[in-house]
């Protein structure tokens, strides 16, 4: 009869573990360690070091085309960001440009949510997926928030997220450095 106790320990516990282990985007403020040596903050970490490198990954991978005199003549912004959004799972952003994906995030807020620097930058260090927009006449530009502290900026006068930045320079930049106004700030996934 070992063996039967053994078969039905082994499958209490696979139960309690599948039971007990989130999925998808898990939710804010909730550190929880459970009897299956799962922790929701492990979780977050290793979320966080996959969309930071993500976001070295894309500003390596797309650096601006010049011409024959160095100048910039096209960015790929909007290429970086759909990259950085499908590592986290979130395909709503192919074959979009940037003013396609600000009007798409504006157009659906069930999907991300319109907020603060602030919060974006804190969605971002929980390793969930947040990006700064902004449209313009021809071309708008957007950048995934790095999962990293917020900074100061001194033309703006306050901290600001920090931007996994593809465009004209390629880099984790201040977002002040990457817009010359404030952008709109979009969250994916659950943020409470």
């Amino acid at each position: 009869m070992s063996w039967w106790n053994d078969f039905w320990l082994d499958l209490h516990r696979k139960l309690l573990k599948a039971k007990t282990q989130p999925k998808g985007p898990v939710s804010a403020g909730i550190i929880v360690e459970l009897g299956s040596m799962y922790s929701v903050e492990d979780e977050r970490m290793r979320d966080r070091k996959e969309l930071l490198e993500a976001c070295r990954s894309a500003i390596e991978e797309y650096p601006p085309k010049k011409n024959d005199k160095g100048e910039v003549i096209e960015t790929y912004c909007n290429w970086a960001l759909r990259d950085i959004a499908l590592t986290v799972g979130c395909g709503e952003l192919r074959d979009k440009t940037a003013n396609q994906i600000h009007k798409h995030a504006l157009n659906n807020p069930q999907l991300f949510i319109q907020d603060s620097g602030e919060r974006a930058a804190a969605h971002a260090m929980r390793g969930g997926f947040a990006f700064a927009s902004q449209t313009a006449d021809i071309h708008g530009h957007v950048a995934a928030v790095a999962p990293m502290e917020m900074e100061f900026s001194g033309s703006w006068n306050k901290k600001v997220p920090v931007l996994a930045n593809v465009g004209k320079e390629n880099g984790m930049l201040r977002s002040s450095k990457c817009f010359r106004t404030e952008p709109t700030y979009f969250l994916w996934g659950e943020t409470a």
